[in-house]
């Protein structure tokens, strides 16, 4: 938890600086009022994402060599093998360089906003010229890197399995302020717009004067749409499940499903856990993707990202269904509000976890089934 607490302070104090930097740049407040920070100064901090990529590769691949692990007998260490050492830091420095390239490269950036998120500049999409977006290409390629990363050095699916088996509140509290966080200074709550106009930018519609009631309609219209939506895709994903498991051998669902079954066993025992589990998810997850990504990046490209982000699908079948789903949640962003995905969200992490409680206490065994 004091990891993701110091990284949220780090990464929040450049997501900072650069909203300050471009609300200088369009002049968005008055030049008496908003502090001089030079391009060179911001270009030097998202230098340092883009090194940090670079680096993570870096020790995973000295993690992975055998002088590594043998120098410190003292400490217990994952097995990881030359060819993922390798293979893991080419990557990454791949993506490094690209983020080097793409912060100075106007070029580079033009092209995606005609090509990768069909933005012509004028609409509510990714912008070439803006350093909010720069940085949020960045810090994507980072936070995927780094998922990988943690994942190999955790030792894949049976090691990351273990880690998540640990999972307590305080860290899913910690996960849930860091994705308000982010989502918050990310579009620039008071520094390029005020409460009003982040929470509109984030899709978190407020009710006008005279209009609470049609307001209050349109919202609890919104909040069941959600909830039938999220409610219906469990059961997609049921379905999606019953083929994957027909498909593979019991050993080989055991060990893809690992991680995903571990997190899931840490909270099933307690109805109210797995609740706290649902709802930071629900709001925390798609305040940051649907809210504040989607609007600038699209559905697929913020989709396929959520998919990265969840480590304990990465290499699994699981991580198509997934990838499904946050499609769904996009789409109901976009038709409706992001409460309406929250709501989908929400419903879709939390039944499970009554099926279970229902099942238990009907004395109904659970088998080898796959949420």
């Amino acid at each position: 938890m004091v990891i993701i607490l110091v990284a949220v302070t780090f990464i929040g104090g450049i997501i900072i600086l650069a909203n300050l930097y471009q609300a200088q740049q369009f002049k968005i407040k008055p030049d008496n009022v908003t502090p001089s920070i030079s391009k060179n100064f911001i270009n030097a901090l998202f230098l340092l994402m883009a090194s940090l990529t670079i680096i993570l590769g870096s020790i995973v691949f000295l993690t992975a060599l055998p002088v590594a692990t043998d120098s410190v007998s003292d400490v217990p260490s994952v097995e990881i093998s030359f060819q993922t050492g390798l293979s893991f830091f080419i990557v990454s420095l791949v993506f490094g360089l690209f983020s080097i390239v793409f912060i100075f490269s106007t070029k580079m950036r033009q092209l995606i906003q005609k090509y990768v998120v069909m933005s012509d500049g004028t609409t509510k999409r990714y912008h070439a010229d803006s350093v909010v977006h720069t940085l949020a290409v960045i810090l994507m390629i980072f936070a995927s890197i780094n998922t990988i990363g943690n994942f190999i050095l955790a030792g894949g699916i049976e090691g990351l399995a273990e880690e998540l088996s640990d999972i307590n509140i305080a860290d899913l509290l910690a996960n849930f302020a860091m994705y308000v966080a982010i989502s918050l200074f990310g579009v620039g709550i008071f520094v390029r717009r005020n409460l009003k106009r982040t929470l509109k930018r984030l899709g978190i519609r407020l009710p006008e004067k005279g209009k609470i009631t049609l307001w209050l309609q349109d919202s609890i219209k919104h909040l069941i749409i959600g909830a039938v939506v999220g409610f219906g895709m469990f059961w997609v994903q049921v379905g999606l499940s019953f083929i994957w498991q027909a498909s593979v051998s019991p050993e080989t669902l055991a060990e893809q499903s690992a991680a995903a079954q571990a997190m899931f066993a840490a909270f099933s025992g307690s109805l109210w856990l797995g609740f706290l589990l649902a709802i930071t998810a629900g709001i925390g997850e798609e305040l940051l993707f649907r809210g504040a990504l989607q609007p600038i990046f699209g559905n697929i490209i913020v989709s396929i990202f959520f998919v990265m982000l969840h480590s304990q699908y990465i290499l699994t079948p699981a991580s198509l269904i997934i990838l499904t789903v946050s499609l769904v949640f996009g789409f109901l962003r976009s038709q409706f509000t992001t409460p309406s995905a929250m709501m989908a969200h929400f419903v879709y992490n939390f039944t499970p976890f009554i099926l279970i409680n229902v099942l238990t206490q009907w004395g109904i065994p659970l088998g080898n089934l796959t949420f």
